[in-house]
């Protein structure tokens, strides 16, 4: 279970590791090679002890070989993109937003332009792969949410070039949006190889569990990697943002991160309870019960799986961190490449 102490799951809360973690590893080296994310010894070494492998085998522990290669692929397309706005690009919005309108793009035909970033043909690549053979209905929500992630970034440039501490409901907007927190539980149905019935997936317990697994994984987060945000400008930071409301002390704010990122735990758990009686409720036959209990539990996967990467990774942790302006490292993600 996560290392994290003053995380207090609940009772029964579930964990697991996906058996295929080692096949995934090897397999998504090669792919973060072949699409330049780990570009260079340096930017490879930085990359390899993030061990990205391992936080998607830990939030998706029913992902078969392929399944658990696809997430990971994810994964190893989402850390080194949010390390793109790191740079100088980062404050400025505009050109922030120019960056993300190609992968938007993207999102909606399918394809890349005639000269595409090593950012959008990684992207094109696992957006194929994620999209083929999934119903209308997913494809959509799915496409929507990618936009949101991207678009969010020229929001949260805007943040941090005004460099002011926003409010927490502003705050949870902006996190979310670039934490691809939507697009991880879209996920969960595409590697579980099910679907759950839109009359209970808009239903209001499944709307207020997904929000709590979105905003779950980024206010621990944000804990782990104050001491690397603060230093670069970020404002988008829950300690920062609680200092800032209500006027605590750097210890006091840390504690209130823990109080809430607990009190949300409890109430997802309270939620999950009441679902198999939620499923007899709107008449859902048996087939469809079981794809909203699994569901639930797929989400309580991703809650524990993040926790217990999040707490001790050298992603959070390094004990070196390779500066944009060294040589290897994949600052140019989104440069124009050659056809």
């Amino acid at each position: 279970m996560p290392a994290d102490t003053r995380i207090r799951f609940p009772a029964g809360f579930r964990f697991a590791v996906s058996p295929h973690l080692e096949e995934a590893r090897a397999g998504n080296r090669a792919w973060a090679r072949a699409h330049r994310m780990a570009d260079g010894p340096e930017a490879t070494a930085l990359y390899d002890s993030w061990d990205l492998a391992r936080v998607s085998a830990c939030m998706y522990p029913y992902a078969t070989g392929p399944g658990l290669r696809l997430v990971t692929d994810h994964m190893g397309f989402w850390y080194p993109f949010d390390d793109q706005f790191d740079s100088p690009l980062g404050l400025d919005p505009a050109a922030t937003a120019r960056a993300c309108e190609e992968l938007i793009a993207v999102v909606h035909h399918g394809t890349t332009g005639p000269r595409p970033t090593a950012a959008a043909r990684a992207f094109a690549d696992i957006w194929r792969r994620a999209a083929d053979g999934m119903p209308p209905a997913w494809r959509a929500r799915a496409a929507h949410d990618w936009e949101y992630y991207f678009a969010s970034y020229a929001q949260e440039s805007a943040a941090r070039l005004a460099g002011t501490v926003p409010d927490f409901p502003t705050f949870l907007r902006l996190r979310i949006g670039v934490s691809a927190m939507s697009v991880v539980c879209d996920l969960v149905e595409r590697i579980g190889g099910y679907e759950v019935p839109a009359v209970a997936f808009h239903s209001l317990p499944l709307i207020e569990l997904r929000r709590l697994t979105e905003e779950l994984p980024c206010l621990a987060n944000d804990v782990y990697t104050l001491d690397r945000e603060e230093p670069r400008g970020d404002v988008v930071n829950l300690v920062l943002v609680l200092e800032r409301d209500g006027n605590r002390s750097r210890a006091a704010a840390i504690d209130t991160a823990y109080a809430l990122v607990n009190d949300r735990l409890r109430r997802f758990d309270a939620i999950r309870r009441g679902v198999p009686a939620l499923a007899r409720t709107l008449g859902l036959d048996a087939p469809r019960r079981a794809a909203v209990e699994r569901y639930v539990r797929d989400l309580e996967f991703l809650v524990s799986g993040y926790m217990a990467w999040g707490a001790d990774t050298r992603r959070h942790f390094p004990e070196t961190v390779v500066p944009p302006d060294r040589p290897g490292y994949p600052e140019n993600l989104l440069l124009p490449t050659t056809p």
